[in-house]
């Protein structure tokens, strides 16, 4: 069994978790999906969500809360559940785990980018997708990540700590390996996956595709106008010009101001 998670402050990003929740519906229609908020939202859907409010979490800067939110996912998952994966809200869902689903000798998958110039070296592995082994091991490296995002700065805390402190468990970019680290307390494999295939991000020059040989499509920023086109590209499998995908126009973001000040996506 696998469990797939969101957590969303606000209820613009709570309703774009739901649409993204819907295509991954689509393709893994036995899956249990979850939704953290901080509050309760009239949220409507037929992905099923399992819709857990927890305002105690949200209190803390979004970066740390949301790590908040999948440690105490794992704190209560059933143990028949395999894998857990934590998503970004942004973020549409192509086509199926495939493999990854059978994969039972890693901890972690995190995918890997070396396209965003210096933050490819300071943040090498995007936290949008997260997948996590269902064992004592991964909670330990889920717990130190935790512990680790809450002892930087306030502003990082809001944005980008989780990152950094993904690319101090996980270690230097090691493209498309498995690597055993062990950080005490921690000890754990990881698998690190191209973002281009796992979480990958439409081009600038390029912004339309069919994007059929992806799993997840990533719309962070400016890109969250594309929404509605890859969401119809999944459910409707269409993807006109204008993209009727049915998603609020506020959550879906127009000109790269989606964000608000509820919450960000990881960059």
């Amino acid at each position: 069994m696998i469990d797939f998670v969101y957590c969303a402050k606000g209820k613009d990003h709570a309703l774009m978790a739901v649409r993204s929740a819907e295509t991954v519906r689509k393709h893994h229609p036995t899956a249990e999906i979850f939704l953290y908020t901080d509050d309760r939202y009239d949220l409507v859907s037929e992905a099923r969500l399992n819709h857990r409010v927890e305002p105690w979490i949200f209190k803390h800067p979004f970066m740390l809360a949301n790590v908040m939110a999948q440690n105490e996912h794992l704190l209560q998952v059933s143990e028949f559940v395999d894998k857990v994966v934590f998503l970004d809200n942004d973020i549409i869902m192509r086509n199926p785990l495939g493999e990854l689903i059978h994969d039972d000798r890693t901890e972690l998958h995190v995918t890997w980018r070396d396209n965003v110039g210096k933050l490819s070296d300071a943040q090498p592995y995007n936290y949008g997708v997260l997948i996590v082994q269902n064992n004592p091991m991964a909670k330990r490296a889920m717990m130190w990540l935790e512990e680790r995002v809450s002892k930087l700065s306030p502003d990082r805390q809001k944005w980008y700590g989780n990152q950094i402190a993904l690319r101090e468990l996980v270690g230097p970019l090691r493209r498309n390996e498995s690597v055993f680290r062990d950080l005490g307390r921690a000890f754990f494999i990881v698998e690190q996956l191209p973002c281009h295939k796992y979480n990958w991000t439409p081009p600038d020059d390029k912004p339309k595709q069919s994007a059929s040989d992806k799993i997840f499509i990533h719309l962070k920023g400016d890109r969250k106008d594309l929404f509605g086109y890859y969401y119809d590209k999944v459910m409707n499998n269409g993807g006109n010009e204008k993209g009727t995908g049915r998603i609020n126009k506020r959550a879906q973001g127009r000109g790269g101001k989606a964000q608000g000040k509820d919450q960000k996506s990881t960059g």
